[in-house]
């Protein structure tokens, strides 16, 4: 357990907040988006863990964001916060609307939501994040409209995408290695080109895997023999999502038939639960390696074990975005964040693979227990005044940062994260499963 109880706060379309209990709303109301001043919804939060009070998870837009999904994700960063030993709870947000709507009315809603979540948000009980369908700009609107006065303590670093992917990348190439698969020639497919998903193609394609299929919201694009990628890149960074209609060197298929392409490895990059128990037994992938939060349902996990595919802990793959802007946070150049990124997170991977596979247990289980323990000891740490934990905050790292030099802040986010994952892993070391 992480806190008492998760908290779930709805934004109306008056500009109001209130306090839901999830279970009792049904999935008509979860999607209700009017904005005709009768109480609809406009937003939700889902706060499932705290540290000091604060929490923090990436606020995304959609059409179709609900509480179970907004609940699942909250519950992903806590483990993700956990993994990596930093002092904040796990939380996650959504506003319901179509991304890519009018720039005026996108602006309506993230005033609404701003300003319904002040109180939560000045107090930093909830600090935002960008996430699917959101930018960094979008996060500046909202904390203006919420009143934060000192935006720079609360906005993160505008890279924390490319930093994902370096993470999936890496977690990709450890996991491939440990089952016998070479990521040159490998063939991929990653559901959702987005600004994960292209980035991570091209980490790919350097890497000389063959990117046989991508997909965004309007449809999915596949070519057996690899797509162009520096091409599809440049056509994705002018036309957005539309890239895989007016991409001219592939096959339009469906996005569900992505996942059951013929492939070495694939990357779900798109949004929660889109491998479940229905599609699982079609996958013919023998690697999921994933930059999006909670892809694989649970009901799909036994089916792709039994398959022999092996599914990485996607709270663990796509952490580079968390653990790269605390490495930025802490004066590292985009650079020696990516580097420091391969070098922390792949050892772990690798480590949790050889460990889970000598127990016989799930790799995600195995990779949970240690964030929840970790979670759980840097909370005590924290809410106790010890040091250790809450010197990396990301609040008091911005702020001393103004006042010492730079040379100690990134030699000391580097320590910090490597003692971190060291503690991490020490009290699993001789536990058996049954």
């Amino acid at each position: 357990m992480t806190m008492d109880r998760v908290m779930t706060y709805v934004v109306t379309d008056e500009g109001t907040i209130r306090e839901v209990n999830p279970p009792t709303i049904s999935s008509e109301e979860s999607t209700k988006t009017t904005n005709t001043g009768d109480g609809g919804i406009v937003g939700i939060l889902v706060i499932d863990s705290t540290v000091a009070h604060s929490s923090g998870g990436g606020l995304r837009m959609g059409e179709d964001v609900n509480f179970e999904e907004l609940r699942l994700l909250a519950k992903n960063m806590t483990l993700k916060y956990g993994f990596l030993g930093i002092p904040l709870g796990g939380a996650k947000a959504g506003i319901l609307m179509n991304p890519e709507c009018h720039l005026q009315e996108r602006r309506e809603r993230l005033s609404l939501f701003g300003r319904g979540l002040s109180a939560l948000i000045k107090n930093r009980t909830y600090i935002p994040g960008p996430d699917i369908g959101t930018d960094t700009e979008d996060i500046r609107w909202v904390l203006n409209e919420a009143g934060v006065k000192r935006q720079r303590r609360m906005l993160t670093p505008g890279k924390s995408q490319y930093y994902t992917a370096i993470g999936v990348c890496e977690s990709t190439r450890r996991g491939a290695s440990a089952i016998g698969i070479n990521l040159k020639g490998a063939r991929v497919a990653i559901e959702g080109f987005g600004k994960v998903g292209s980035a991570l193609a091209q980490l790919y394609d350097a890497h000389g895997a063959l990117i046989i299929a991508v997909s965004t919201s309007r449809g999915a694009l596949c070519n057996g023999n690899g797509l162009d990628v520096p091409r599809l890149i440049e056509l994705f960074h002018r036309r957005g999502s539309a890239v895989t209609l007016d991409f001219p060197d592939g096959e339009r298929i469906k996005n569900e038939q992505l996942l059951t392409l013929d492939m070495d490895i694939l990357s779900p990059c798109a949004r929660y639960h889109t491998i479940t128990g229905k599609n699982a037994h079609e996958i013919k992938a023998k690697l999921i390696s994933a930059g999006a939060n909670v892809p694989v349902e649970q009901s799909a996990m036994d089916i792709l074990r039994n398959k022999d595919v092996l599914v990485l802990p996607d709270f663990i793959t796509n952490c580079g975005g968390v653990l790269g802007t605390f490495l930025e946070l802490s004066g590292l150049s985009m650079e020696e964040v990516s580097s420091w990124i391969q070098k922390l997170l792949g050892p772990s991977v690798e480590r949790i693979l050889l460990d889970s596979f000598r127990k016989n247990v799930l790799p995600t289980l195995y990779a949970t227990e240690i964030a929840l323990k970790r979670f759980n000891d840097v909370k005590r740490s924290v809410e106790e005044k010890r040091m250790h934990g809450f010197a990396i905050h990301p609040s008091v790292v911005r702020f001393l940062r103004t006042i010492l030099p730079s040379w100690f802040f990134s030699r000391f986010g580097v320590a910090y994260f490597k003692r971190s994952f060291d503690l991490a892993f020490a009290p699993f070391d001789d536990r058996t499963y049954t």
